[in-house]
């Protein structure tokens, strides 16, 4: 009794924390948060790489992930302790990710989905490239076929009209796998050129696959439970389940159909439960040695990265507009998505959902948005010779490129006199295509404007009119629809 009590006294002498894990396009980040959800001291950051072997073409690997997300753990952990003795007590484990797509064999090992004809650079020798990319947009062609096929066939259009606003995306993962079924005998694990131990994959029928969020829970628990986030807003199931002729109806039957339990490649109806809930088992024994932790502590059951910030927005109290149905949460990173929830499922033409319980339980949720927004912003400071000199000086400041350059701006228009320092530059940001309202993945970018100048206050304004263009196109379409259904 006196050990007991002597051990519970030094565990309440520690912080009590929660470990939040977000995995981005392009780094993972681990930070530490109390009770009241402030986060205790700076986060980590693990970058990891992605292959662009060719344009539309954007692969990742699911095992250099998973070192990312180690390495940051761990840093996190170690920074909370410098003395090397356990100052916290981690609470609960979450994760939010990239909607990205994870190929793996029947045992869930990853199967290498590169083209063989496609170039291998000395770094990445050996490496298996399992995941498209959330921003991946080879399935365009798969994508339109579904879209022309929804309009004959209402099992199709059932998912295409319910879930998607009438055109389902290339970047949602179903053209994904009717891409992969289609260029099956192209891959680097196709028959007679495996890249790893699993047997040769004729068949997606051979296969697992997940979103990268479901994957990295069932990395961190051993356990086969997806969310009911990813798998409506990704994949188009539906408020009772899913459709399975919408599958069969496109050619994937081989996901659906064949197997002891419906739909097991995908993720069974009876394991995909709501953001937030506790994964049976906790963290598993072989992820707690990895991350330096106790085995089976509490882990969430996860978000898409933006939806988990729409979560934080939307959740959070605001005495101006109380109820969270009546506000829109923007959401900016690689790309802006622009969310609003719903008691009762509304459609709105071109926009994604209704999807039920896929961020707010008992909520349905409607997102909008433009992909590659603030990868944008990256664009534009590296394609020009003052931008990448800024982001040298923010290096040697150690800050943020862009707050650094957001500051200049400012300071900038603020000197200005007569007309609008942006007025003779405009940008399209359709860089990567139109999410909505056009929901058109072929359309292109442009800027307007330019002139042979390379001094600062002339990147300056490019600068700001790609900010005044994302602010412009993510939200006042979509806005305006949501307005005529929901406030006419």
């Amino acid at each position: 009794m006196a050990l007991e009590q002597e051990m519970a006294h030094g565990e309440d002498m520690r912080k009590h924390v929660y470990l939040g894990i977000d995995c981005g396009t392009g780094s993972v980040r681990a930070g530490l948060f109390d009770l009241d959800g402030n986060r205790c001291g700076a986060c980590s950051v693990a970058p990891f790489p992605t292959r662009n072997e060719s344009t539309d073409f954007y692969e990742q690997s699911s095992t250099l992930i998973w070192e990312a997300v180690k390495q940051a753990v761990n840093e996190v952990l170690r920074n909370a302790s410098p003395d090397g003795h356990a100052s916290v007590v981690v609470r609960g484990i979450g994760f939010d990710a990239t909607c990205s797509l994870v190929c793996a064999d029947r045992d869930l090992r990853p199967v290498d989905i590169t083209l063989k004809t496609a170039s291998r650079d000395a770094d990445d020798h050996g490496v298996v490239w399992d995941i498209i990319v959330w921003r991946d947009h080879r399935a365009i062609e798969q994508a339109n076929w579904i879209n022309e096929k929804a309009q004959s066939n209402s099992d199709i259009a059932a998912v295409v009209e319910q879930q998607f606003g009438g055109r389902i995306s290339p970047e949602s993962e179903p053209p994904k796998l009717l891409w992969l079924k289609e260029h099956i005998s192209e891959w680097t694990s196709a028959p007679g050129e495996k890249s790893t131990d699993s047997e040769a994959i004729r068949s997606l029928s051979q296969m697992q696959f997940f979103d990268l969020t479901d994957w990295l829970t069932f990395k961190s628990s051993g356990q086969l439970i997806r969310s009911s986030c990813t798998t409506a807003c990704k994949w188009g199931r539906l408020r009772d389940g899913w459709h399975v002729p919408f599958w069969t109806g496109i050619g994937l039957e081989d996901l659906v159909l064949g197997s002891s339990s419906a739909c097991e490649r995908i993720g069974c109806d009876e394991q995909i439960l709501s953001p937030g809930n506790a994964i049976p088992g906790g963290l598993s024994a072989e992820a707690a040695t990895a991350f330096g932790l106790p085995p089976r502590i509490p882990l969430a059951v996860s978000l898409i990265d933006a939806h988990c910030g729409g979560f934080g927005m939307l959740g959070a109290e605001f005495a101006e507009v109380p109820d969270a149905a009546h506000r829109v949460a923007m959401i900016c990173g690689s790309s802006t998505c622009t969310l609003a929830i719903s008691r009762e499922p509304l459609h709105v033409p071109r926009v994604w959902g209704p999807f039920w319980d896929a961020m707010m339980p008992g909520f349905y949720l409607t997102e909008s948005g433009q992909s590659l927004t603030g990868l944008l912003q990256d664009f534009v400071v590296d394609s020009y010779s003052e931008g990448q000199a800024l982001k040298a000086e923010a290096k040697r400041k150690s800050t943020n490129v862009h707050e650094l350059i957001q500051m200049e701006l400012a300071s900038f228009m603020a000197q200005q006199k007569g007309a609008h320092p942006l007025a003779h530059v405009h940008v399209l940001p359709y860089f990567a295509g139109n999410r909505h309202p056009r929901a058109d993945a072929t359309l292109r970018g442009m800027i307007s404007g330019l002139t042979d100048s390379r001094k600062r206050a002339e990147f300056l304004q490019i600068y700001g009119a790609t900010l005044f263009s994302i602010a412009l196109f993510s939200a006042p379409a979509p806005l305006a629809n949501w307005r005529a259904i929901r406030w006419p």
